[in-house]
């Protein structure tokens, strides 16, 4: 393998076309963040994050004794023996899968910050790191860290800057139109501290322009999850008046494309995450009033919205529904009770059984979207180390990274690509910041 490997802190570098210190297949240990177990403490990986770029990708961590404690937990209790010293990191390179084929392309004696380069990679080929760390005393295996995926490539080329001062925890999706003209969106209205307070606006991506098309006014007011018809006609959404306990009513309206005139779709009092069926139909969560609230998939047909469930697990709370195009088949987020992980499922309109749509037992993923072209469905997983944009193609099975760049722990969610497949549009926030954007870029060719 033709790799250079530029090495920051503790450095070694590795030319082209050398050999690294320690090149042979290394046996993996079960997939955790935990390396050993000491007592009350363990000696772990505290972050793993990658940043790609053309043809390079650059690998930050930091290890460390984390939590432990020197001294006992409570009195009369033996006091616990230090975690192992970490002496020695070796980074693990694979392009296999997240399990296997793994070979140390850097090693660092070193323990703390820092980083590596690997350069010499190939743009849109999929790429697996992982760390294993190492006694200081021995040198015996202490563990490897849960597994990074990447893909390397030039950076998206930016179009527009839809809107700024997004609060990342509650900005949804944005929703083309099916001529793949305008993208419809909210923006946060200025009293609005939590960014629940908005009105959906319609961006002109030939203009560069938009519009307000809702106008509520109401001071604690949610709206989010605009969705666009399939004729273009009328743009769904989850609205309630109040966010107060107890007067809370999230139902599913819509409205007219050209003007504001919303009429109320669902009854509610816990309906969100709209999806349009390529029928004209509504797919979308509905939660219930009392506890336990774990919300399931409903569907709403056009002719008299007479809504029906979908899902009855009350195992995972569903969300993000997205409906193909061109199949009908749902794609949506699970999110197991008692976890904040969120995994790809897919369901058949008329109901049956669910399925995972991607193939991941690493990594958390959310808001799936489905091309036009029916084969990819484009979601945020955090595969990279961090949240970017990624697109999954359910006929091949092909994995790509969409959103990538070199800043520091980013985090770029709530894809949607255009119609026509060249445009995407994402929510990006960058580090230290309180508040994201709405950007569009360049899908590469």
């Amino acid at each position: 393998m033709s790799t250079r490997v530029l090495l920051a802190g503790a450095a070694i570098l590795v030319a082209l076309g050398c050999s690294c210190t320690d090149r042979s297949e290394l046996p993996l240990e079960p997939t955790t963040e935990v390396l050993a177990d000491h007592g009350n403490a363990v000696a772990s990986v505290w972050y793993f994050d990658s940043a790609s770029d053309d043809g390079r990708v650059r690998l930050q961590w930091r290890t460390g004794r984390k939590g432990w404690v020197p001294g006992p937990l409570f009195p009369g209790d033996p006091a616990p023996s230090p975690p192992p010293a970490v002496g020695k990191v070796s980074l693990l390179m694979s392009e296999e899968s997240p399990e296997t084929g793994f070979t140390s392309v850097v090693e660092h004696a070193y323990d703390g910050p820092d980083s590596s380069w690997v350069e010499g990679l190939t743009n849109r080929k999929v790429y697996y790191f992982r760390l294993a760390t190492y006694d200081s005393a021995n040198h015996t295996l202490l563990g490897h860290s849960a597994p990074l995926m990447t893909t390397p490539g030039l950076q998206p080329t930016q179009v527009h800057i839809v809107a700024t001062g997004l609060v990342p925890e509650f900005f949804s999706s944005a929703a083309w139109s099916p001529d793949g003209r305008r993208l419809a969106f909210v923006r946060p209205t200025e009293q609005g501290s939590n960014g629940y307070e908005g009105n959906i606006c319609v961006f002109d991506v030939t203009t560069g322009t938009d519009r307000q098309l809702t106008f509520y006014e109401e001071t604690e007011h949610y709206l989010a999850g605009p969705a666009w018809s399939p004729d273009g006609a009328w743009i769904a959404y989850s609205y309630s008046p109040t966010r107060t306990a107890g007067g809370i009513d999230y139902r599913i309206w819509r409205t007219s494309v050209s003007s504001f005139n919303a009429a109320m779709v669902t009854e509610g009092r816990i309906d969100s995450d709209p999806a349009w069926g390529p029928g004209g139909d509504l797919v979308f969560c509905r939660g219930t009033w009392g506890p336990p609230n774990i919300p399931e998939l409903w569907i709403a047909s056009p002719n008299t919205w007479a809504a029906r469930q979908l899902t009855f697990d009350q195992l995972s709370r569903k969300r993000h529904p997205s409906v193909n195009g061109r199949t009908g088949v749902i794609a949506y987020a699970e999110e197991p009770l008692g976890s904040l992980d969120q995994h790809l499922y897919a369901i058949d309109p008329g109901g049956g059984s669910s399925y995972p749509l991607t193939s991941n037992r690493h990594w958390t993923e959310r808001e799936p979207a489905w091309a036009a072209d029916g084969m990819r469905v484009i979601f945020t997983s955090d595969r990279s180390g961090h949240r970017e944009i990624w697109s999954h193609n359910t006929v091949s099975g092909a994995y790509l990274q969409l959103t990538r760049g070199l800043e520091e722990r980013p985090a770029r969610t709530a894809g949607a690509l255009s119609p026509d497949g060249t445009l995407l549009a994402y929510r990006e926030e960058l580090r230290y910041t309180s508040r994201g954007s709405l950007i569009i870029v360049q899908t590469e060719p």
